[in-house]
Formats: C-alpha cells, structure tokens, sequence
C-alpha cells in the first residue's frame, strides 16, 4: 500500500472518532469494511515497530487494528489510541513533527 493511502487511513480514523469499519471504509470511497482490513494490514506491517516484545507465536493475532485504534463494542467504533493522538504534556503533535508517531510523515 502507498504511504499516501495509509496516511489517509489514519487520517480518516483521526478525523472520524467512534466511527464504524463501514462508516470508515464509506469515507475512504470503499465497499464492505475494507478500512479494517486495510488499516489491521498497516499494522501488521508495523509490528516490530509497535510492539516488539510480542511473543512470534501470537503475531498472528487477527487484530493487528488493536495496536493503533481503541475498539468500543458497545458501538462498534475506532478512535485512535490516545497515546498516539498526544504527546508531550497531552499536547497534540502536528502532522509536519518528525517525532509524530503516524505514518504520514
């Protein structure tokens, strides 16, 4: 996938919080819930960047999205972790910070 595609992965989750995988995929001009799919795979390709100390036996857990975004049952909605969303005091990180934590850069 194309570094402007995941950024505007990211984007779409960062500007749509609580958003479903459909609603997601819908903002991304997709069908099914192709956002999911898509942004778990983006993960995945991130693994030992995000999370190292994964034992190789459980990297294939199929919520690869997990790392990235917070998942609400009770609505179905991501929202990015809000760890990743600010840093420093709780400040956000603007897009153009090479320290910003995303994919965009």
């Amino acid at each position: 996938m194309h570094a402007n595609a995941e950024a505007k992965l990211t984007r779409v989750l960062l500007d749509n919080p609580g958003a479903t995988s459909s609603d997601l995929t819908l903002k991304m001009s997709w069908e099914g819930q192709s956002w999911h799919l898509h942004f778990g795979t983006m993960c995945k390709r991130r693994l030992a960047l995000l999370a190292p100390d994964i034992p190789k036996d459980q990297q294939d857990a199929p919520f690869f999205t997990g790392l990235l975004a917070e998942f609400d049952h009770a609505n179905r909605g991501f929202t990015v972790k809000s760890d990743l969303a600010r840093a420093r005091g709780g400040k956000p990180v603007a897009r153009n910070d090479p320290s910003h934590p995303l994919p965009w850069r």
